[in-house]
């Protein structure tokens, strides 16, 4: 098909195993270390809102999940444990 631009878009999902919420980030086309930081953020101010505890995240070890992701988790005395 001519003239059809497709791009991959990025999001990241956070699932609350208690409660089996789920929140998901708002999609971009470059998952740069600030966006990352930035959805952490998000996600954090988001259990505040709703009172939900969040002591420990798994992640994977994708690439895109910067330094700054594990900073912002750490700020918040949150633990994070990667996958391997």
């Amino acid at each position: 098909m001519a003239g059809t631009d497709m791009k991959d878009l990025f999001q990241l999902l956070f699932i609350h195993i208690g409660t089996r919420r789920i929140w998901i980030s708002p999609a971009t086309n470059n998952p740069d270390a600030n966006w990352m930081s930035e959805q952490a953020k998000n996600f954090l101010q988001h259990c505040g809102d709703v009172e939900l505890k969040h002591t420990i995240v798994m992640r994977d070890n994708d690439g895109r999940l910067k330094k700054g992701f594990d900073e912002v988790l750490k700020a918040a005395d949150c633990y994070f444990k990667k996958n391997h």
